[in-house]
């Protein structure tokens, strides 16, 4: 009986053993910058809907014109690109390791390392939460004063219930993006 080889049988679900950035250190580079970029830019844009949604909610008229899509359009191309460029130092932290038989792309041990792990705590899995559950308090607030400057019965209740509404959405993404970021984040540290 002839025995079959695991790690033979992974490599070949895995296109074969063909991973540039085994080979490439550019690929490599490149792989660990769109990973950091991919990372980021998704709670990046929750926060600036909750950002949104706030400015929406004031009673002020000033930020509520800024909720406005040609607005939104600039800032999130604005985000993006600082993303692009704060995460640029991703090009300069790894390496590739070759030893007899293989090869792997990561990230140097020592002082970079320590900084990617802080890096990724923070910027991932403290900040985009901190954020979320900050703007999301101050927009129950503001839809509280405008609930307390509707006269009509009718129109109270109606916010009330729209208040209760929008409290039950944001305690779920919050809580969904809590419970979801807390085990990576544990992971990294």
């Amino acid at each position: 009986m002839q025995t079959l080889n695991v790690s033979h049988v992974y490599y070949n679900y895995t296109g074969y053993n063909i991973d540039p950035s085994k080979t490439s250190l550019a690929f490599c580079e490149i792989k660990f910058y769109v990973s950091y970029i991919t990372a980021i830019l998704p709670p990046s844009f929750v926060v600036l809907a909750c950002i949104d949604r706030f400015m929406l909610s004031s009673l002020n008229v000033r930020p509520r014109a800024w909720s406005h899509p040609r607005f939104a359009y600039r800032v999130i191309v604005g985000v993006s690109t600082f993303w692009m460029l704060f995460s640029i130092h991703a090009m300069f932290g790894s390496t590739i390791y070759s030893g007899p038989g293989y090869a792997y792309c990561f990230i140097e041990p020592g002082s970079y390392a320590l900084f990617v792990t802080l890096y990724a705590v923070i910027i991932n899995y403290l900040l985009p939460p901190t954020l979320m559950v900050i703007l999301g308090l101050l927009t129950i607030i503001n839809v509280r004063q405008i609930q307390r400057q509707v006269h009509s019965m009718a129109s109270q209740r109606y916010m009330q219930r729209k208040d209760r509404h929008l409290l039950r959405m944001l305690l779920f993404q919050v809580l969904a993006n809590v419970i979801f970021t807390i085990p990576p984040g544990a992971f990294q540290v």
